[in-house]
């Protein structure tokens, strides 16, 4: 996750007013961007999913996922769909459903859980 790996912002104030300004306006940007929504974001890599057939993602989010956004496929010629499954039995806390339809065989796609 994104925002675990950030160091913790220096608090401190430079003598100089405009290099202060300068430091202030980065800490300010930086703190907005380890509150957006994708600072917690999971990348799920090389997934594979067989036609037809609803597959459970492990994420490590601890929570439900606001948004679950999948690459283009690959390993297929056929057209086809790729649908978050949200009508299952599964912790959608510890994991997300993925059903592929229409591609007539299995495909590879990268999922970022947020």
């Amino acid at each position: 996750m994104i925002a675990r790996r950030l160091p913790p912002l220096l608090e401190l104030q430079l003598a100089d007013p405009v290099a202060e300004q300068l430091r202030e306006s980065h800490a300010a940007s930086l703190r907005a961007l380890r509150g957006g929504l994708f600072a917690e974001a999971e990348l799920l890599a090389d997934v594979e999913l067989a036609d037809g057939v609803a597959t459970p993602i492990s994420h490590r989010l601890g929570r439900v996922p606001r948004v679950v956004l999948v690459t283009p496929h690959r390993g297929a010629t056929a057209a086809g769909a790729i649908e978050e499954v949200r009508s299952s039995t599964y912790d959608r806390a510890r994991v997300v459903v993925l059903r592929a339809t229409g591609y007539s065989a299995t495909v590879k796609v990268d999922v970022v859980a947020a």
